[in-house]
């Protein structure tokens, strides 16, 4: 996940909203992932990106960018904050989930605010190797 972040260009949380979107919506919870949420994600994104981009140009003119640093700094906020709702969201979306399949899974409030999607979609990882461990136990039961 971490060369998918790379390979994104930091993009990655977006990217996995829109590819895992239908499978989230699916689980047993009232929360949804709706397409606004990486819509906006992305446009803040973008803006954020473009304007730091501009005031580096600016500044390597030598011009004083003015307000744009401003609105930078407004915009990295913005996704900051932005950020730690949609993970936070989708932690609440999992663990409704989890409870709901009577499922005894814990997502970590201090690895979801530091490490976000990489931790949710290791939780993911966990619980469908745990989901394919108790299948294969199943099966050798039944099996002898």
């Amino acid at each position: 996940m971490m060369g998918m972040t790379f390979l994104t260009l930091g993009y990655y949380l977006v990217y996995w909203l829109f590819t895992r979107r239908k499978a989230l919506n699916q689980l047993h919870s009232n929360r949804k992932v709706y397409m606004a949420i990486p819509v906006l994600f992305l446009v803040v994104s973008l803006l954020w990106d473009g304007s730091d981009f501009i005031v580096w140009v600016m500044e390597g003119l030598g011009k004083e960018p003015l307000f744009l640093r401003d609105f930078s700094d407004l915009m990295r906020l913005l996704w900051w904050i932005q950020y730690l709702v949609i993970v936070f969201y989708l932690r609440r979306l999992l663990l409704d989930h989890f409870k709901a399949i009577e499922q005894p899974f814990h997502i970590s409030r201090v690895l979801t605010f530091f490490f976000g999607e990489w931790h949710l979609q290791g939780c993911l990882n966990n619980y469908h190797d745990y989901i394919k461990e108790k299948k294969n136990d199943a099966e050798s039961l039944s099996g002898s």
